[in-house]
């Protein structure tokens, strides 16, 4: 256990906590949350940084979940189910599978950051979520029981599950199941016109993969150059009678119905509408191409950061009453 230990992120916010270190193993896991616990001390656990806004200084114990390795652990003819530990990097591993015939995840490609921290927030993109390939995920307790949360225990939701709130639960493992049959999700308005631009008439996991992983380039900016946590926001979900009055007063607004009562609306869209999608103030900028993401162009602080992402949702909120709500993780200090 390290003082004044460096919370790694991708936003290259200056941030420290207390004491912290990186976990390889479960053993390395339960000596820090014994530390923790005989200091009376928050402990947080983190992955690669990629969706963390922490605070510049954390007076809490901050584990970095480095425990490496996959099995398979049940197969048959149709299907495969696969146990990855919180280490391994969520490219990766959709890179192995499909390289593997194991189908699903392609969608989900590119999206930064360790297969630990994917529950959290239930990752999703391009008409695919975690949530429909996971079996359950294996958890240290605070009281250091190993139990397994069955999908159902999980909460999952649009960008949320109750990992949100059991911050100071370690996820180990994540057991997902995955399909030998190739059977494509390529409807998503990106995805097809990737498709028809590359005159692909039969779209196969292969060339999702390939789809999103161009889209995401041309349209997200190198953490390492421009150092940013990916989506700063949610789409927002709402009622279905709001989404009608806002498709009467901005016909171009996209709406994507969910259900009969709610209906998801494009952040970026309205981040855009509003006039935000040109704004820097100071090093905090809207990224151009996607204005979701916000980019720290120099050494921008928590504050700076918090302050723009506060500007743009007054101005979400003013235009369109629409209240946008943030989507990395904060360690608050």
């Amino acid at each position: 256990m390290f003082e004044g230990y460096r919370i790694a992120n991708t936003l290259a916010l200056d941030s420290h906590a207390r004491f912290g270190c990186e976990a390889q193993t479960l053993e390395d896991v339960m000596a820090a949350v014994s530390f923790a616990g005989q200091r009376d001390l928050p402990i947080y656990f983190t992955g690669e940084g990629s969706n963390l806004l922490p605070s510049k200084n954390v007076d809490a114990c901050v584990v970095r979940m480095g425990l490496p390795g996959w099995e398979k652990t049940a197969e048959s003819e149709q299907r495969v189910r696969l146990r990855i530990c919180a280490g391994e990097n969520w490219h990766q591993l959709v890179t192995l599978a499909l390289s593997r015939n194991w189908y699903g995840l392609e969608n989900l490609a590119l999206i930064p950051g360790s297969v630990g921290a994917a529950p959290i927030q239930n990752i999703g993109a391009y008409g695919v979520e975690l949530s429909d390939f996971v079996r359950s995920v294996r958890v240290l307790m605070p009281n250091l029981e190993v139990r397994d949360f069955d999908a159902s225990s999980c909460e999952f939701g649009y960008r949320t599950s109750v990992f949100k709130k059991l911050t100071n639960h370690a996820i180990l493992s994540v057991e997902l199941e995955l399909s030998k049959e190739a059977r494509p999700v390529a409807h998503y308005p990106d995805v097809e016109r990737w498709h028809e631009r590359n005159h692909v008439d039969t779209p196969s996991p292969q060339t999702v993969f390939q789809a999103v992983t161009e889209i995401r380039r041309d349209k997200l900016p190198d953490p390492a150059e421009y150092p940013n946590a990916g989506s700063f926001f949610q789409n927002p979900v709402v009622s279905s009678g709001l989404a009608a009055d806002l498709s009467r007063a901005f016909p171009e607004l996209n709406v994507f119905v969910l259900q009969e009562e709610t209906a998801k609306l494009s952040a970026a869209q309205l981040i855009d509408m509003a006039g935000c999608k040109s704004w820097q103030d100071g090093p905090v900028q809207c990224w151009q191409d996607q204005p979701l993401v916000l980019v720290n162009r120099g050494n921008a602080s928590h504050e700076q950061l918090m302050e723009f992402a506060a500007a743009v949702h007054r101005a979400v909120d003013e235009q369109f009453g629409v209240s946008l709500t943030l989507e990395p993780v904060r360690i608050p200090g």
